[in-house]
């Protein structure tokens, strides 16, 4: 089989599968965007370690992931619902995915932060009116799938080129 060909079609997987996931966060997000707010009260908390490695050859390091875990409790039309939902996910070298924690760089920090959301108590989620025991903390950000969108379009072109343009012009030379 022509390369261009196998190289077209696996752009063209690429592109779909893309799609396919920009088109399920916004849609995703849409719908969270919709749910009301509520407080919610931390039960308790739970962190959980892993440890991972980054990099290659003599620039590899290691690091652990530190979880934490909240346990919450709302109350829906005098209904109790509980859940337990990740607050951030932080690795030993500061970084965070979330804009929430920024710091923390042991364990010690991470149950710190912990035990200041439980001493808190009460913190806002996003709940499915349907499903009440369904709850975030933040809803999605619709403009993050623009990346996704840009890489999807960039794999499309990759596609009708490799699948067409290339293959023609390499018989007419």
């Amino acid at each position: 089989m022509n390369p261009f060909k196998v190289a077209g079609y696996i752009c063209l997987l690429v592109a779909v599968f893309l799609l396919w996931g920009t088109i399920m966060w916004v849609y995703r997000s849409q719908i969270q965007n919709g749910w009301p707010s509520t407080t919610a009260i931390v039960k308790d908390y739970e962190i959980s370690t892993s440890p991972g490695t980054t990099g290659s050859g003599n620039n590899r390091r290691g690091y652990t992931e530190y979880t934490i875990n909240l346990f919450l409790e709302i109350i829906v039309d005098e209904v109790e619902y509980s859940r337990s939902v990740i607050y951030s996910s932080i690795t030993s070298d500061g970084y965070t995915d979330q804009d929430k924690v920024t710091t923390t760089v042991s364990y010690k920090a991470c149950r710190q932060v912990a035990e200041d959301l439980k001493r808190q108590a009460e913190i806002a989620v996003f709940y499915n009116p349907d499903n009440p025991k369904d709850m975030v903390l933040s809803a999605l950000n619709p403009l993050v799938a623009i990346p996704l969108l840009l890489f999807a379009m960039v794999f499309g072109i990759c596609a009708f080129l490799f699948l067409y343009h290339l293959p023609k012009k390499q018989k007419s030379d």
